[in-house]
């Protein structure tokens, strides 16, 4: 009884490992993710904020979105 209570323990202590460590590359992928994501809709975005400042700082009315749309 006592050879099968320390496999149990071991099998436990195994089984914790292994999800501590599944549990810490699942969030290292999420964080991947949510940076990728922040590149890419930065990267779409620079060119309507580009139309905008310049718009802007020249005082001329904003473009309408389907020509800031076409522009991409």
């Amino acid at each position: 009884m006592d050879k099968q209570s320390g496999k149990d323990l071991m099998g436990t202590f195994l089984s914790g490992i292994v999800l501590q460590v599944l549990s810490f590359v699942a969030e290292n992928e999420r964080v991947n993710i949510r940076q990728r994501q922040a590149e890419g809709i930065a990267t779409i975005f620079r060119p309507f904020l580009a139309n905008i400042s310049c718009c802007l700082r020249s005082g001329r009315d904003l473009p309408s979105a389907t020509l800031i749309l076409h522009e991409v």
